[in-house]
């Protein structure tokens, strides 16, 4: 029986799909009263998605089918870039993966700041779990039980 090759595609609703989860995790920070971020600064290097620039933290949303997250690539839920060698879309992808990795080195090598990279499937997957790791950076408390369930009700609302 042949084999169909999957080929991932690219669409609006994956691009909008990320500005929702910028705004999930914008509201995330509000509600936990995490302040003193900034979104979409051109101001510092690369443009991060969010920023905290007195604590020098910057976050990159990374969607997942594009920068191929090793998390959803060992779950079988994204085609990794071994399986489609042959599409117009390695190309894309691949250089898209190359410029990640330079861009993560000369941010945090060459401007002496954090780089937290937030994949979309975390967001969606784990939210509390991407709040508290940005709390932890920042040395703010982590949230914990009550706390957590008050800004998941926050959230569904």
């Amino acid at each position: 029986m042949p084999t169909r090759q999957i080929t991932p595609r690219l669409s609006k609703t994956s691009i909008s799909l990320q500005a929702f989860n910028k705004e999930v995790l914008i509201q995330l920070l509000i509600q936990s009263k995490t302040n003193g971020f900034t979104v979409d600064n051109s101001r510092i290097f690369g443009a991060p998605d969010l920023a905290f620039p007195k604590q020098k933290l910057a976050i990159v949303l990374y969607k997942c089918e594009v920068h191929q997250c090793p998390r959803c690539i060992k779950k079988n839920k994204i085609v990794p870039l071994s399986q489609i060698k042959d599409t117009l879309l390695f190309k894309e992808i691949s250089k898209t993966v190359i410029e990640d990795e330079k861009y993560e080195n000369k941010f945090v090598n060459s401007h002496s700041w954090g780089l937290l990279t937030v994949w979309d499937c975390q967001l969606v997957d784990t939210p509390l779990r991407v709040l508290n790791s940005i709390r932890a950076y920042l040395l703010l408390p982590i949230l914990t039980g009550e706390e957590e369930e008050k800004l998941l009700t926050l959230r569904v609302k």
